[in-house]
């Protein structure tokens, strides 16, 4: 695209002086305009804009001719095949006026996607070095939700879709959970200067008198109005190439341009350029732009060709808001951030997928996808500022107990501290933990090099020490330098004992317990030890653990879960009593209201039995019972498949599920169990072909659904099948 330049500046007291100049700053022409004819143009402009249905392509007509003028030379400077960048230069008032909706003969420019174009509001000439880097595009994600500040946003599904547009280009995400502005430091100072390439704050913002504030939480989560000038401080010159303040009235200047709007002032700090909204915009506008702008980004392309394309995106899916988007720069080049995917030597990012569905290596555990999870946040922040803490600090902690129900998300809210703990390694283990799995935890870190790997081996070996020296020396020596996340997951699954009313641990899972957090707490680690349970449990002693305990989805964060459910969401299908009663049935139960949501089309489910059925249990039984009433439901024939299929512990192939499977019904079973959530069917990221898994919640309904004699046969022939999969068609 070819950059020209619109210069406006005043000759005397009543005469300015309209310049069109080329990327190189030459002169290609130039006029006088009549100070008293700018204020008349300004006012028209401004008066226009601001009706409640402004007619657009008049005003866009209105602006072109501004700058067309009588002999019209605009006209023939934009035509280059390539597309125009036109950087508009001028006094407050002036620059501020909407320039994205010039349009002569009431064709707007910029929806042009053969010859894209776009404007750029200049802000000073000052110019940095820039490369672009040979590697994916890094972005810092930070959404603020105050509490005290409606409505609530869907940052979740932002940060989904952003990562879905860019499957062909990945990027590396990083989200800064507290929304505040020491959160933001925090994270900054942590990566330190020309790390992230991107800034995108994303929720409410607003003009309290004549500051414009962007609305940020404090430490409890309330409304923390932060000015331009807060938000650079804290950034400390730490500026990205790109700074996107997706808040409404970010581009938005007050007294009519007389100051700066919070994105023209961020450049006057030192931002290369600042992306911003002039008015208030829909959220599902506000996330389709940032999704399309991050994958062209991601894809190499230049900074200003990607904003004008994510304008035209915006007006072809019939986005009433394409032309609030202003883009605000100095004289620093608006080319590309990051090479194109496939360019030679580019740089691959070490972090593991962040969209995955499944916490453990193994696929064991699934868990919510990032569109698909919601609400937590308050949990989230506070996870986060327990397992942050620094060692010696009086309130450092070991370990973080995240426990409630079934149902209740605990597994994907430990996927997503591990997502955002992007410093740490993460070591996940499933169920039952003794020492002998602790011994195989070599094979399960990066290690820099080789010997550190063996040291670490040879540590755990040692016949002569302890477990709990063992793992001491291990974060002394190996792995002082590598921060650990140690998650045990379903830890009420072999790990707990029942005693009295309650639950302790069993003698291995203390032993191991306690020895990896006296190993923290005496070597002062920055590791951290996760345990998600549904029951509670007294610590080890002397161990401090931070207690977090899940509720059932209420309020704001249930409403958002029902917006993602088809059958029994807000403008679900489901007949209106039954939706009702599902909801109520469901307790705000996750899982549960996804389960449910399965079920109510279901034509083979009696549902008016099945919710009368859990409306007569408590709530902590509700999900069991589903599941019992579910398989109840079935021909013995399905049983007996979902039973064959559990001999595997993982997500396996069709032909696996073949290979156990008997009879010539298997299809229709599969289908059927499928439709109930009785079995999950995912998608291998390998091959693309369908994997089954028996949820584990059935698992233990299925005991006596075949033999024992039957059981071993299918153990038998599926490790046949899988070995045959896996290993002998393994590609070389």
């Amino acid at each position: 695209m070819q950059n020209l330049q619109i210069e406006v500046f005043p000759k005397t007291s009543t005469r300015s002086m309209l310049r069109l100049k080329d990327h190189e700053g030459t002169l290609i022409k130039e006029r006088p305009l009549d100070a008293d004819r700018i204020d008349q143009f300004i006012s028209e402009i401004q008066d226009g804009y601001r009706q409640v249905s402004p007619v657009l392509r008049e005003l866009g007509h209105d602006l072109y001719t501004f700058l067309d003028g009588d002999d019209r030379w605009l006209g023939a400077a934009l035509d280059d095949p390539s597309g125009t960048v036109l950087h508009i230069d001028a006094d407050e008032r002036l620059r501020h006026l909407p320039w994205e909706l010039m349009a002569p003969n009431g064709e707007y420019l910029a929806i042009d996607i053969v010859k894209p174009f776009s404007t750029v509001v200049r802000v000073s000439d000052h110019a940095s070095e820039v490369e672009r880097a040979n590697r994916e595009l890094r972005i810092l994600l930070m959404a603020t939700s105050p509490e005290d500040v409606q409505p609530v946003l869907e940052f979740e599904r932002e940060e989904g879709l952003i990562l879905d547009a860019t499957r062909d280009a990945p990027v590396e995400l990083f989200v800064e959970e507290s929304g505040s502005l020491a959160g933001l430091k925090f994270i900054s100072r942590s990566y330190g200067k020309g790390y992230f390439d991107v800034l995108h704050l994303s929720g409410h913002a607003d003009v309290n008198g004549d500051q414009p504030v962007f609305l940020l939480e404090d430490d409890e989560g309330h409304v923390a109005p932060a000015s331009a000038t807060d938000i650079a401080t804290a950034l400390e010159n730490r500026w990205p190439r790109l700074v996107f303040l997706s808040g409404c009235k970010t581009g938005s200047a007050p007294q009519d341009g007389a100051l700066p709007s919070m994105s023209e002032a961020l450049v006057e700090m030192g931002a290369p350029c600042v992306l911003g909204w002039s008015l208030p915009v829909g959220d599902q506008s506000a996330n389709l732009l940032a999704s399309f702008l991050y994958e062209r980004l991601a894809a190499g392309m230049r900074i200003d060709e990607a904003v004008a394309r994510a304008r035209g995106h915006l007006w072809t899916e019939d986005s009433p808001f394409w032309h609030l988007l202003r883009l605000y720069a100095n004289g620093t080049p608006l080319g590309p951030l990051v090479s194109p995917p496939n360019e030679p030597g580019r740089m691959r990012s070490r972090r593991p997928p962040t969209d995955s569905a499944f916490l453990d290596d193994e696929g064991k555990v699934k868990v919510a996808s990032r569109e698909d999870f919601v609400g937590r946040r308050r949990v989230i922040q506070r996870s986060l500022r327990a397992l942050r803490r620094q060692p010696g600090a009086p309130d450092t902690i070991e370990g973080l107990l995240l426990r409630g129900m079934g149902g209740l998300g605990k597994s994907t809210l430990a996927s997503r501290l591990v997502e955002r703990m992007a410093t740490h390694q993460s070591v996940i283990w499933i169920g039952k933990l003794d020492e002998l799995e602790v011994l195989k935890l070599p094979s399960r870190i990066k290690f820099d090099d080789m010997a550190a790997f063996s040291e670490a081996n040879e540590i755990l070996n040692r016949p002569d020490a302890s477990l709990a020296d063992r793992i001491r020396y291990l974060l002394h020596g190996p792995l002082q330098a590598l921060d650990c996340l140690f998650v045990i997951d379903d830890f009420e699954d072999g790990n707990l004992e029942p005693r009295g009313d309650g639950y302790v641990l069993t003698p291995d899972a203390a032993e191991i317990v306690q020895a990896f957090l006296e190993a923290i707490r005496s070597t002062g680690s920055r590791s951290r030890v996760i345990i998600t349970s549904r029951y509670d449990f007294a610590p080890p002693a002397g161990a401090r653990l931070h207690i977090e305990a899940l509720e059932s989805m209420k309020g704001p964060e249930l409403e958002k879960k029902l917006r993602q459910l088809t059958a029994i969401g807000p403008d679900g299908t489901a007949d209106p009593a039954v939706r009702d009663r599902a909801v109520e049935a469901s307790s705000g139960i996750p899982r549960l209201l996804e389960w449910l949501d399965q079920l109510v089309l279901d034509e083979h489910t009696d549902i008016d039995a099945l919710l009368e059925t859990i409306e007569s249990k408590a709530s902590e039984f509700r999900e069991d019972v589903l599941a019992q009433e579910l398989l109840d439901a079935q021909h013995p024939d399905v049983k007996r498949m979902l039973a064959f299929v559990d001999v595997f512990d993982l997500p396996v192939p069709r032909v696996a599920v073949d290979a156990v499977a008997e009879g010539p019904d298997v299809d229709t079973h599969l289908e059927r169990s499928a439709a109930v959530g009785l079995i999950e069917v995912g998608t291998d990221a390998m091959t693309s072909e369908p994997r089954y898994f028996v949820n584990h919640i059935v698992s233990p309904l299925l005991a006596d659904a075949i033999s024992d004699e039957e059981r071993t046969a299918a153990c038998a022939a599926g490790a046949r099948a899988l070995y045959e999969v896996w290993v002998e068609n393994e590609p070389t």
